[in-house]
């Protein structure tokens, strides 16, 4: 019996390294799945401050006198950096108009503007939305 005890002197040093790289492999795994989640959740929080920003720009667009909307390019604003509030990512707002011919059977009172919002993520990769309002020309 005092042989079995003598022989297992080593083992408990050997079964604590092993039970510390496997508590180190797991925290390891939840650390990279803690990092990945993350990331999704910012990336999905960019792309609906994008879409925001898309939608604002749409609306914002209304304002305008819509008799010479399709004929003044004063009122396409030109290409703008936006910083939202509580956001360290900036977004570029592109507004251009699509042009009627291109989209078959649409009335030619019909103004198609397609708004663009580009930004890049905390890895290194480009987000953009895009999104295309139709406002109706009226009489002039």
């Amino acid at each position: 019996m005092l042989r079995i005890l003598r022989d297992r002197r080593g083992w408990v040093f050997i079964d604590a390294l092993i039970g510390m790289v496997i508590v180190a492999l797991a925290l390891t795994a939840l650390a990279m799945a803690y990092y990945q989640s993350t990331f999704a959740s910012a990336s999905a929080n960019n792309r609906l401050r994008a879409v925001y920003i898309a939608q604002a720009t749409l609306e914002d667009l209304k304002k305008f006198d819509r008799r010479d909307f399709a004929s003044n390019p004063v009122v396409i604003p030109a290409a703008q950096q936006v910083q939202m509030q509580g956001s360290p990512v900036q977004f570029t707002v592109q507004v251009t108009q699509v042009a009627v011919a291109a989209i078959a059977g649409l009335s030619p009172r019909l103004v198609p503007v397609q708004v663009a919002v580009t930004w890049q993520e905390h890895n290194g990769t480009a987000g953009q939305v895009q999104m295309t309002g139709y406002y109706y020309q009226l009489e002039q």
